[in-house]
């Protein structure tokens, strides 16, 4: 790679899961410094308290993933009948 984003900061949301730690690896080796969050989002204050301590960005991957016990989004593929509804709502619900 050639260090082309050496000086950017970037932040990554659910960097640990789902798409995340090949992207955080990328923007490395591409020489930015990485803000590699692994924040749930639960809680609305959350969001406010990773921009603040994250400080400035130059770039935002906002990699939200879902939750962990339904990860890998693959997991929530299966034949229709064997998918129970309150486990979709679940899913939903918990994105908020």
């Amino acid at each position: 790679m050639c260090g082309r984003l050496e000086g950017r900061r970037v932040l990554v949301t659910h960097a640990e899961r789902y798409i995340g730690p090949p992207v955080v690896e990328l923007f490395e080796k591409e020489g930015a410094h990485v803000i590699a969050d692994q924040s749930e989002y639960a809680d609305p204050d959350t969001i406010q308290n990773v921009v603040d301590e994250a400080g400035q960005i130059d770039v935002l991957v906002a990699n939200f993933a879902g939750p962990p016990r339904m990860m890998p989004v693959t997991n929530m593929l299966t034949e229709t009948i064997e998918f129970e509804d309150e486990d979709f709502e679940a899913y939903l619900q918990e994105l908020v």
